[in-house]
């Protein structure tokens, strides 16, 4: 409210910080573009690099070893605590019924 005033007043001090404002963005944008790409180009960036992978045997070792590892500690904390898997799955149910809820 009080900047639409200043505005319509052509208020040469709020002219002058908006242009070094839009100064130090630009500035700003320019020493690191990558922390103002658009989330899909970031998106697209990293598909593309994930893709390029793909034909790479030593990133599928260790991608299967990150896979394998995570699956041994899901079968661990289910030993460990078997009630984990009854909240899984009421979880599981519980969201499923917000989804087709939302679909209605």
């Amino acid at each position: 409210m009080v900047r639409a005033k200043l505005e319509a007043a052509g208020d040469k001090q709020l002219a002058a910080l908006i242009a070094e404002t839009a100064r130090l963005q630009a500035a700003l944008e320019a020493c690191f573009p990558e922390a103002f790409e658009s989330v899909d180009a970031a998106i697209e960036k990293r598909n593309a690099v994930r893709k390029s992978l793909n034909n790479d045997p030593e990133f599928q070792a260790r991608n299967r070893a990150v896979v394998d590892a995570g699956k041994a500690i899901k079968d661990y904390e289910h030993q460990a605590s078997p009630g984990l898997t009854q909240l899984e799955a009421a979880s599981k149910a519980y969201i499923d019924s917000l989804k087709s809820s939302d679909a209605n």
